[in-house]
């Protein structure tokens, strides 16, 4: 799942989008995935990340790796939880720039899907994501930290 989140992620140029149960630390607290992650957003300068975690609290204690990466480069991020419980979810999403995805529909599955050049395919999760977004507020966890 890591090297699928990587290829993912190196797709992107003008937009990364993330939605995370808990960012599970098996995948985001791996310095491998964070240093290429790093040195993608250094050399893309347009790329923004928006992220949206629904366990803020846990995410901050499981990738402590992304948390560092987010505080090192907080105009590049915006991180955001649910505003209600009742729009949680344990999903874990991430789209590079409106067409290539990784998608895992449980956060405790080890089956998940991974797409590098699907737009429809990436539509329909942006569509899921921007729903997300509406239904969320600035994550007062990580605004803790200083991010």
């Amino acid at each position: 799942m890591r090297a699928a989140i990587s290829r993912v992620i190196g797709e992107a140029r003008q937009s990364l989008w993330l939605l995370s149960h808990q960012l599970e630390s098996g995948i985001y607290r791996h310095s491998a995935l964070i240093d290429e992650f790093r040195q993608h957003l250094l050399a893309n300068r347009r790329l923004q990340v928006k992220l949206i975690v629904s366990e803020p609290a846990l995410a901050i204690r499981q990738a402590e790796s992304l948390v560092e990466l987010s505080r090192r480069l907080p105009s590049r991020f915006e991180i955001r939880e649910p505003d209600v419980p009742e729009h949680h979810f344990d999903q874990e999403v991430v789209i590079a720039d409106r067409r290539a995805y990784f998608l895992r529909e449980d956060s405790r599955s080890r089956v998940a899907r991974c797409a590098l050049a699907d737009p429809a395919g990436a539509h329909r999760l942006c569509l899921r994501f921007e729903d997300h977004w509406q239904n969320s507020q600035p994550c007062m966890e990580f605004r803790r930290l200083g991010i």
